[in-house]
């Protein structure tokens, strides 16, 4: 009787073994996808996703951080920041010149630490973003209004010439 509850509690401690290693397995497969936030779950960035449109070039999307790291995506070996590094455009005129040329403009992605220095990010990128992905209109220029008083000028005269001598001063006396 003895053998069989030994017999039965090393079958325990085999499958809690086994089952632990798979668990570790598990836990090691899911960390690796991406970095983990405080919650457990793979951190999220904002970026601005390209579209083809004119009038409305980029749509706000947030995506896992491993979407935009450059290690994997539709095509081997790419993810956003490795399909879609077309140039930023920043203005509508821009965006159907390169639409005529047939040359498709590139997604706007933030800085990420440790892993890269973002796309599209500078030189416009980044006001882009932050504006919901529409395009940045430049504010107003104010030209400093200057204005001019009309100033009177009297005209200036000569003083009168002497009277003119008409002979030498005569002395009597």
């Amino acid at each position: 009787m003895q053998s069989t509850v030994v017999s039965r509690r090393a079958r325990v401690r085999r499958r809690f073994a086994i089952g632990g290693v798979g668990f570790v397995a598990i836990v090691t497969t899911v960390g690796s996808v991406g970095p983990l936030g405080a919650s457990g779950q793979e951190q999220k960035v904002g970026i601005c996703h390209a579209t083809n449109s004119v009038t409305n070039p980029y749509v706000f999307i947030e995506v896992d951080v491993s979407a935009v790291d450059g290690e994997a995506g539709n095509n081997p070996g790419a993810d956003h920041f490795g399909e879609h590094t077309g140039p930023l455009v920043t203005s509508e005129a821009e965006a159907q010149a390169l639409k005529d040329a047939k040359t498709e403009w590139g997604d706007i992605i933030p800085p990420i630490e440790g892993v890269h220095d973002g796309l599209n990010y500078a030189g416009g990128g980044q006001a882009i973003l932050e504006n919901d992905c529409k395009y940045v209109t430049p504010p107003p220029t104010t030209v400093p209004t200057t204005t001019t008083v009309p100033t009177t000028t009297v005209p200036t005269r000569a003083a009168p010439p002497p009277p003119p001598v008409v002979g030498a001063p005569r002395f009597t006396g």
